[in-house]
């Protein structure tokens, strides 16, 4: 096997938050599953189904009862288009300003035929989807995007007031949806409370040019997970569906049913040399780490060119970061922790096995680990790094190649295991049960 190391996303445990996420919001409360930047890294085109199924069976149906996505979002029209040539079954969201379209456009078709959303960000913008919907002869469906105090894309609440009307007045536009995006909802729950107050005066004060079918959401993972009062009409989910959302959470309330979330990511290679080495051995660019006894220590093929963080090296005096190193015990395999000595290098880690005797070449290493509690979980890597969770899974390299499975999770977080399975086996157990079956 040629490949340094992959990644593995578990579409049983998609399926899995997609279902705890419809019994958090209701039946009565559509969908929105965020997908920009290829479904944050883990394979647009290979996820959408899973969403718009939402782990039931049955694509669509966000509101009205039905388990999956009413609508997917994504930022750029070059995204949409990926959905698009995926088949995706339910409506399209652009979030970023469309400014032009032609006929020639691969988006074309779903626009005319109100498959492709458009948000709406001020009245020169309007004016400009205005004239690309009469150019089509078609009515495009709009978002509102109204500034509550984020202060990024949208407009301000007079402005919004003024559009509102001239959608309302319009042959060629449909108001689809109105939004808002809340600044801190993780962090800073007053902010959020004044937030969304500020959106439903909005909207009280604007009832008459509101149809019954407009779509009003506000909340994304970090609120949707806090209360109900934030989910409105519709939700925006994005780490909530990959099972990242609790440790975004500084204080505040939190639904209980967000602790039932499954991380789908696990990121693993394998031990590719092992070396002795005596007491003082500096390890590293720049000797950051030396053994303070005779030492084993493993050489792991997988480096910050890969999207590891620099952060995660090891040095005297520090805590360092940790990986899973996964040891048989008899027919499971069980989880244990090996810490990374040195420096990150482009392409490789060191980590420390002396306690591990073990392990030999070939064993697998989790540098992401599926489990909430362990050191290598991803939100926690993250932190570390000074990152949040999307920028880490967006710096994974696409070059590492992406394996989607049905299966149960490869090791059972407390504590059993598949036998004989290790996480860079997975390349070929998913590459024969593809040839069986589907897994969308």
């Amino acid at each position: 096997m040629r490949a340094t190391s992959v990644i593995q996303i578990d579409l049983s445990a998609i399926d899995h938050n997609m279902r705890v996420i419809r019994r958090m919001v209701g039946p009565d409360v559509s969908i929105c599953c965020i997908v920009k930047a290829d479904a944050y890294g883990l394979g647009a085109a290979r996820l959408i189904r899973r969403l718009e199924t939402g782990g039931v069976g049955d694509a669509g149906g966000g509101g009205n009862g039905g388990g999956g996505a009413a609508l997917l979002a994504v930022y750029s029209t070059e995204q949409a288009a990926d959905l698009v040539r995926g088949a995706v079954t339910v409506p399209v969201l652009v979030l970023m300003p469309v400014w032009e379209m032609d006929r020639t456009d691969e988006l074309y078709r779903a626009m005319v035929s109100g498959r492709l959303h458009v948000t709406v960000h001020g009245e020169r913008h309007l004016e400009a989807v205005a004239r690309i919907a009469e150019r089509f002869g078609a009515t495009v469906p709009v978002h509102l995007e109204i500034d509550t105090g984020l202060t990024r894309g949208g407009m301000g609440l007079d402005e919004a007031a003024r559009v509102l009307r001239r959608v309302a007045g319009s042959r060629w536009l449909r108001l689809a949806g109105l939004f808002t995006h809340f600044a801190s909802p993780t962090t800073d729950q007053p902010s959020t409370d004044r937030q969304m107050r500020q959106f439903s005066d909005f909207l009280s004060a604007n009832e008459p040019c509101i149809p019954a079918d407009c779509i009003i959401h506000a909340a994304s993972t970090g609120a949707v997970i806090r209360h109900p009062r934030y989910h409105a009409g519709m939700v925006r989910i994005g780490l909530a569906w990959m099972g990242y959302a609790v440790e975004t959470i500084e204080s505040g309330e939190v639904l209980p049913e967000a602790a039932e979330l499954q991380p789908v990511v696990t990121w693993a290679s394998r031990i590719v040399h092992l070396r002795e080495v005596p007491v003082g051995a500096s390890v590293g660019y720049g000797g950051r780490w030396r053994a303070s006894r005779a030492s084993r220590l493993a050489l792991v093929p997988v480096g910050y060119a890969d999207g590891y963080p620099t952060a995660c090296g090891g040095r005297d005096g520090e805590t360092p970061g940790m990986v899973a190193v996964l040891v048989a015990t008899g027919p499971t395999l069980r989880r244990c922790w090996a810490p990374v000595v040195g420096a990150v290098s482009m392409d490789q880690i060191t980590i420390d096995v002396t306690d591990l005797p073990e392990v030999g070449v070939g064993t697998t290493v989790e540098l992401i680990s599926p489990d909430p509690d362990a050191p290598n979980h991803l939100p926690t890597i993250a932190r570390r790094a000074g990152l949040i969770a999307h920028d880490m899974l967006c710096r994974l390299n696409p070059r590492i190649r992406r394996v989607h499975v049905v299966r149960p999770p490869l090791i059972e977080p407390k504590p059993a295991a598949l036998p004989g399975l290790t996480a860079l086996h997975v390349e070929q157990a998913a590459e024969s049960r593809e040839s069986a079956q589907s897994v969308g």
